[in-house]
Parts: structure tokens; sequence; C-alpha cells
């Protein structure tokens, strides 16, 4: 008989070729596969970078109050906005008694103002979405200013909240005590208004009248009287620096020591701040 070695060899190459060769196509069509799929999610991202780079578009209405001068200044609001990455597609401003405003208040429960109101691509960028959570909120497709900082007018009762007087006690004979006046900048920086503010010396008969009132030891300092409750910020401080009296103000205590030289009223004694150490280099 004749051997068929030869056949069954080439039977079993070419088996074992059509096996290579299928699992090579496979392995052709699943990278092809694979490359399709990373090249769309590489598209995609790029489309949703450049879309992100893109300005939200977005519409400011603003509701005024123009019969309180002394109000927020709400076009600082609208100033910060404009320097996010948008593009103002409009911007209306109502008073707050005209026909619009009265339907914007109502629509979204405003209860103060001036304020705020913006449509549009809220939620386009990060710096846009911590602006809305700082400051209110998204109420239905707007954001509402709704954390109105003092003063502002309350409708429900047509006043002005946030009305404050500072009063500033010194002694003009005590040269090594701190610049009561240092008190306005730092004021400014929680956002209460400077502009109705006396200063008065501890020796004339004002002064002394305010002393004994409440019973201040430490000068210079200052008493803050008025709606000082509407600025949140100062009222959350304040324990650790003064005292609330019981005809609501604010009177600076403890919190003399920590700004320099003053003078304590029951010793007549001038203390003066400890000088800073300054910290020896190591051998």
């Amino acid at each position: 008989m004749k051997e068929k070695k030869p056949f069954l060899n080439f039977n079993l190459n070419f088996k074992f070729a059509a096996i290579v060769g299928f699992i090579l196509l496979v392995s052709v069509i699943f990278g092809a596969v694979v490359t399709f799929k990373a090249d769309l999610i590489l598209k995609k991202r790029v489309a949703d970078r450049l879309e992100q780079q893109k300005p939200a578009e977005i519409k400011i209405t603003a509701i005024t109050a123009a019969g309180c001068p002394e109000c927020f200044n709400v076009k600082l609001f609208i100033d910060s906005i404009k320097k996010m990455n948008v593009r103002l597609i409009a911007e209306d401003s109502f008073e707050y008694d005209s026909e619009q405003s009265k339907a914007l208040i109502g629509e979204y429960g405003i209860t103060q103002v001036p304020t705020l109101i913006v449509t549009g691509d809220l939620e386009k960028n990060e710096e846009m979405k911590k602006f809305w959570t700082q400051f209110g909120g998204i109420s239905g497709n707007a954001f509402v200013l709704k954390k109105v900082p003092a003063p502002y007018l309350e409708l429900e009762t047509g006043e002005v909240r946030g009305k404050v007087k500072i009063t500033m006690l010194s002694d003009k004979n005590c040269k090594e005590c701190y610049q009561v006046t240092n008190h306005l900048r730092i004021l400014a920086g929680y956002g209460v208004p400077t502009a109705d503010q006396q200063v008065l010396d501890i020796a004339a008969s004002e002064g002394k009248k305010i002393q004994k009132e409440y019973a201040v030891l430490l000068v210079p300092t200052i008493i803050i009287t008025g709606d000082v409750a509407a600025y949140q910020s100062i009222a959350r401080v304040w324990p650790q620096v003064g005292t609330v009296e019981d005809d609501g103000a604010y009177v600076f205590r403890e919190g003399v020591k920590q700004m320099g030289g003053y003078k304590d009223l029951k010793t007549g004694q001038v203390i003066k701040p400890a000088p800073k150490q300054t910290q020896q280099p190591a051998q």
C-alpha cells in the first residue's frame, strides 16, 4: 500500500494555516473596532472640551431699588458674572415696583431687592456653578440672587435692612495706642458700610457718655449700632471679640488687645503689644 502521510501533512498544514489566518482576521477586526471606538471617544472628548471652552450664553435681569441709594450695588455682581466665560445675549433692568418686576418677584419668591435673575447656560462651567451656590440657587431654569448683601430693601416691611452707625472711641493723649480708624478697613472687608461714622475722644462729653453707657474699659474701641444683625459674617465672629448689648449695640472689647497698643481706663495704664520674637537660625 502507498503511504498517505504527505496528504495528511498537507491537510494538517492547511487547517493550521486556516486557524492562524482566522485568528489574525479576528485580531485585525477587533483592533479596528477598538481603534474606531477609541477614536470616537477621543473625538467626543475633544468636542466636549471645545464645547466647554465656548462662552455660556446668558441673560441677566436686574431688579433695582432706585429709592434706596444706600442699598447694595448689584452692578458689582453683574460685573463679576461678566468676567466669567459668558456671552451676554440680553441685559434688562426694572425698578422693583414695575409690572415686569412684580411678575418676576411673584414667580421666583423674591423677598429682597436689589437682586438679579440669570437665565441661560447656567451650568456651563464650574466657576458659574460655585457662584450660583454661594449667592443663591437655581429656581426652575433661572439663578436668583437671594443672598443679597446688606443694606437691602425688605419687600414685606418696606424697610431698609443693614443701616448701621460706627462710633469710634479714642484717647488723643495716648500716642502709643493703635489708630482707631483701622477698624473701618476691617469692617469694610466684612461688607459693613462705613459712611455713617464718628470719632469721639474719651475725654469729651460725648465720649464720656458713650464710655459710661457701655462700660467701656479699653480704648481705642468701636461701638456699632443699628441693624448689625443683617451682617451675618459680623454676627458670627463678634462673640470672639466683643459683646452684644441689650439695646443691640455691638461693643468691641477683648479684640482691642489684638489690635495694638491700648489704654486700660480702669488702671490708666497703656499696654503695648509684645515685640515679635525673631526666630534664631539653627546652629
